[in-house]
């Protein structure tokens, strides 16, 4: 699967490739010189080196894989098209006796043309598409988290406004302390609150992270008391690194908080080579539904918010991962985020 998510990264520069190769052999059997100096070939050549440049610039810009992928084959398919219109008209001209056209050079032409417009409209799809999956996702977090506020904020309100009269009718003081707690429970809901929705205005600033440097600097930013953390991992990948410390801390957060802190977590790698893992060794689910941890609102402890793992599920959605939860080895529980491909220290895809 690494393999297919490696030459989908490099697939419009398979297809530029055959462009330039194209015109280098029209060339070479018309007798020209390698580096091509025929007016005719002046087109494919530009397109072939817009359409690397296009592709690196797709990457850059967070496509996946599988899209770069479409693109391709909506130029791939714009080419054959354009060219079977083009080798129309030369017939037609062959037919009438008055071709004044080069017709290898039209066809390469034509078929140039039609990738790079193919491309482009496959591109342009594509990103419409994305954008409006965006704003779905934008609208049914929203429609969760109103649905979260209306009834859990409803719950530490009632038990703060109870505890605050029977203290004012009776002066004992741990009244208050109830108080006190109900509106820390208040205060994490809007802190999560705030993070979903500025989550869904926020725009991702792509570049390459290794997650092993990322994931150590976010332990140290969690109040993890006797909890240790095993980081086994050296991959490296594209993402925006705010919102990868935001999973991590979350992540580190709740393994910490559902196991009285006294555990080990570990980072380590899949063997499947597309993601990694972030498993504890403490209690586990515990008879909890694993497959409901991610829903707005869902929580099995007294105090958590139920956002905290739902956060966690949309910064790897904003990333075009995937995140499950399942057993772990030695019954915790393990996170596992896929879809993830591996990058070197330029940024560039490895080939698994």
């Amino acid at each position: 699967m690494g393999e297919i998510r490696s030459l989908g990264r490099w697939s419009l520069d398979a297809v530029a490739v055959f462009l330039l190769a194209a015109t280098i052999g029209y060339a070479a059997a018309d007798g020209e010189t390698v580096v091509v100096d025929s007016a005719e070939a002046t087109l494919p050549l530009i397109c072939a080196v817009g359409l690397s440049v296009f592709g690196h610039r797709l990457r850059a810009a967070g496509f996946r894989d599988r899209s770069i992928a479409a693109v391709a084959v909506g130029g791939a398919g714009g080419g054959v098209v354009f060219g079977l219109l083009v080798g129309w008209i030369l017939l037609i001209q062959t037919l009438d006796g008055d071709s004044l056209v080069e017709p290898f050079y039209t066809l390469l032409n034509g078929g140039a043309l039609g990738t790079v417009l193919g491309g482009v409209l496959v591109a342009g799809y594509v990103r419409l598409r994305r954008n409006q999956r965006t704003v779905e996702r934008q609208n049914a977090r929203l429609e969760r988290l109103a649905e979260v506020l209306s009834h859990d904020l409803r719950n530490p309100l009632s038990v703060a406004y109870g505890h605050a009269e029977l203290s004012r009718e009776t002066g004992d003081p741990e009244h208050l302390d109830r108080v006190i707690d109900a509106l820390d429970r208040i205060d994490a809901l809007i802190d999560d609150s705030l993070t979903l929705t500025r989550q869904a205005r926020a725009s991702v600033d792509i570049e390459t992270v290794r997650l092993a440097t990322v994931a150590e600097e976010c332990w140290r930013n969690v109040d993890t008391g006797d909890a240790e953390l095993s980081v086994d991992l050296s991959l490296a990948v594209r993402a925006d690194r705010q919102k990868l410390k935001r999973l991590f801390e979350n992540l580190f957060r709740n393994a910490v908080e559902h196991n009285d802190g006294s555990v080990t977590v570990t980072v380590g790698p899949l063997d499947s080579g597309d993601g990694f893992h972030v498993t504890d060794d403490g209690r586990g689910f515990d008879g909890s539904d694993a497959g409901r941890l991610f829903e707005a609102g869902y929580t099995t402890g007294e105090t958590g918010t139920g956002l905290g793992l739902n956060i966690v599920r949309e910064l790897a959605e904003v990333h075009g991962w995937e995140v499950t939860a399942v057993d772990g080895p030695t019954g915790g529980a393990r996170f596992v985020i896929t879809g993830i491909a591996g990058v070197d220290a330029d940024g560039d895809a490895i080939l698994r």
